[in-house]
């Protein structure tokens, strides 16, 4: 699928002459939930002549009463593309006032970390269980892949595993757009999950 960068919307080329428009809101990035319950998007029709790499959404009208089906394995490249936007929108925009750190291994530790540290504080939790499945190159694409694979082999549920590798992959952006001169905490416990 072609894609166009206009901020704070991103382009989408649907079909021949269909765009998807979603609409940028914070730069916090986002995930399949956010895409399918609150997701910013209007539909346009492109006019034959008209390329997709000149279109402006300003410019026309948004399609009344029309709708798009994506399958589970493209809305997720759908929100890997715009959080690869955001990322690139927060390294320009966005400055840190935290003076560490701190990693830790499932959101809800994370959640407690958040309300039991004093500001400023910047914590990232690890959505997943990294307890089953590989864990090997984790931090690339093929590694990401490889453990999606095993996860879509060896689990019952699909669309939960699509949910779960879009917030690891939330999780890996969020630990590289760490500023190199902070200091970073990694907690853990003595459990398997940790």
């Amino acid at each position: 699928m072609e894609t166009m960068k206009h901020y704070p919307f991103i382009y989408f080329l649907y079909e021949r002459n269909q765009v998807l428009v979603y609409k940028i809101q914070t730069l916090d990035y986002i995930t399949l939930a956010n895409v399918v319950e609150k997701g910013e998007w209007e539909g346009y029709e492109l006019l034959p002549s008209e390329p997709f790499t000149t279109f402006r959404h300003e410019q026309s009208d948004p399609k009344e009463g029309w709708s798009f089906w994506v399958a589970a394995e493209h809305l997720s490249h759908l929100v890997d593309t715009i959080n690869d936007y955001i990322q690139l929108q927060r390294k320009s925009m966005m400055t840190t006032t935290a003076q560490v750190v701190h990693i830790v291994c499932s959101e809800s530790a994370a959640g407690s970390l958040r309300v039991a540290l004093a500001p400023p504080k910047y914590v990232i939790g690890f959505p997943e269980d990294l307890s089953i499945g590989p864990l090997w190159k984790l931090d690339e694409e093929r590694g990401q892949a490889c453990r999606q694979k095993w996860l879509m082999e060896n689990s019952n549920d699909e669309v939960d595993n699509f949910v779960g590798h879009n917030k690891l992959k939330e999780a890996i952006r969020e630990i590289r757009d760490i500023p190199s001169h902070l200091p970073i905490y990694i907690w853990c416990g003595d459990n398997i999950e940790e």
